[in-house]
């Protein structure tokens, strides 16, 4: 079916006529992703299974008897198991456990891997960020060593800074809850304060604790994009600002 580039953009035409025919009928909400659709069954709606398949059968929608999941409090779309009970979201237990073994293999010190291969756990780490966020400053590198590639069947070490960004996304997933609230949490008066110096670095203050960073060698203040690359090295606290005059 997705074998051609123009296919997906066909199915979409045909998925988007099969959402508008459900929607006239009365059932949904419904939403969908390519090929991937969500019902949503309210509680005054008396419709069932049988009846959302037999809709679209005489039409020739080939629903497929294996995909179809009962209807339930929680659903599994697009990749991640949604709790309508509990209002949350989560990265299924099986995709990560299979993404943290992917990473120790990625982590060991003979790895060697292709441009495919690193396209391929870019795209996962990509999925995985909309429930671990913070692993989403990480994910630069493992893209540029990717495009770096200059043959299809090359197998290259990982450069130091893809590692080091590995080690802190295999990090943060370990050590952060795979589910999220999907309500906004009410807003939380910690007490932070912060400052930023072009000639120095940034401040935090929580509460009763502090924290200074200096610039790491190389920033300049006209260098604006490079803030987030500096400042990602925990290790430049303790060296001075770059006092070089700005290109021209």
């Amino acid at each position: 079916m997705f074998g051609l580039s123009s296919s997906a953009g066909v199915f979409g035409s045909v998925a988007d006529m099969v959402v508008a025919i459900y929607q006239k009928a009365g059932f949904g909400p419904i939403k969908k992703w390519v090929d991937d659709f969500f019902v949503v069954h309210l509680p005054d709606q008396s419709w069932t299974e049988q009846d959302f398949v037999r809709l679209t059968a005489h039409i020739g929608v080939p629903w497929s008897p294996q995909k179809i999941r009962p209807l339930a409090s929680c659903q599994r779309y697009i990749g991640f198991d949604w709790d309508l009970a509990a209002k949350s979201v989560a990265l299924p237990d099986d995709k990560l456990s299979r993404l943290l073994t992917t990473l120790l293999l990625w982590l060991s010190p003979e790895s060697r891997h292709t441009q495919k291969e690193a396209q391929s756990l870019h795209g996962r780490l990509v999925h995985a960020s909309c429930i671990f966020r913070l692993i989403k400053p990480f994910l630069r590198s493992l893209i540029f060593f990717a495009e770096s590639f200059r043959s299809l069947h090359a197998r290259r070490f990982l450069p130091r800074n893809v590692l080091a960004d590995l080690h802190q996304t295999n990090n943060i997933i370990r050590i952060s809850p795979s589910r999220v609230p999907l309500h906004k949490p009410d807003p939380v008066d910690i007490n932070w304060w912060g400052d930023a110096s072009t000639s120095f670095g940034i401040g935090v203050v929580i509460d009763s604790y502090w924290a200074v960073w200096r610039w790491c060698p190389g920033f300049c203040s006209w260098a604006r994009p490079r803030i987030r690359h500096w400042l990602g090295r925990s290790n430049c606290s303790r060296i001075g600002p770059y006092n070089s005059p700005p290109p021209p």
